[in-house]
């Protein structure tokens, strides 16, 4: 997900998409810049076409969303801060913006977090921690919002095993685009529920 600034007034459909393409433009400036000066080649980075990884990805994906909607209805502290978080960034879009909510983010971090850091650090477990660390800390809006920072550290910490174990990059970033689509769409259906149950909310 997108890291937008907090903030008590409601944002544009505008900005939240500007504010994506922003941030995930800095990301892969940021990881360019690491590849250059890590002196690492682009080849490093470990990806391949397929259809398995696609479907690894998937079935990935599906996993942790449907672990985060479990989580969301029985750690309250979690929904709080995943609730506010959601608010933020998906009060504005339409259906159609889920697309680019799924493929900014999901390409630009798994770039950089999973392909870059653990290409640069290696694939132990002490690199592996400190790259999940870092995904959970860029996800972490206030300190309120621990508990969403929290579970982003461990997606992040699923997301960088899938990557050692098959050692392709589109493993990650097709569970990371699925699981960013998936939660958008569910916080949106439910949302527009709401509405209906409650007009004058």
């Amino acid at each position: 997900m997108p890291n937008p600034p907090p903030s008590d007034r409601i944002l544009t459909r505008w900005q939240v998409l500007k504010g994506m393409a922003l941030s995930s433009l800095l990301l892969l400036l940021i990881a360019f810049a690491a590849v250059q000066l890590s002196g690492l080649a682009w080849s490093d980075i470990l990806f391949q076409w397929s259809l398995s990884g696609v479907g690894i990805g998937l079935v990935l994906g599906l996993c942790i969303w449907g672990i985060s909607r479990v989580l969301y209805q029985i750690w309250i502290p979690y929904q709080q801060a995943s609730q506010g978080y959601m608010e933020l960034v998906l009060k504005p879009l339409q259906p159609v913006d889920l697309l680019w909510l799924g493929l900014l983010p999901g390409i630009s971090e798994e770039i950089l977090f999973r392909g870059i850091l653990l290409a640069a650090w290696g694939t132990s477990w002490g690199a592996i921690l400190l790259a999940s660390g870092l995904f959970g800390a860029a996800h972490l809006l206030s300190p309120k919002m621990w508990p969403y920072g929290i579970w982003a550290g461990v997606v992040g910490l699923v997301m960088a095993m899938s990557f050692v174990v098959t050692g392709n990059l589109l493993v990650p970033i097709t569970a990371h685009v699925l699981t960013n689509i998936l939660s958008g769409a569910t916080w949106q259906r439910r949302y527009r529920q709401e509405a209906k149950r409650d007009p004058a909310g």
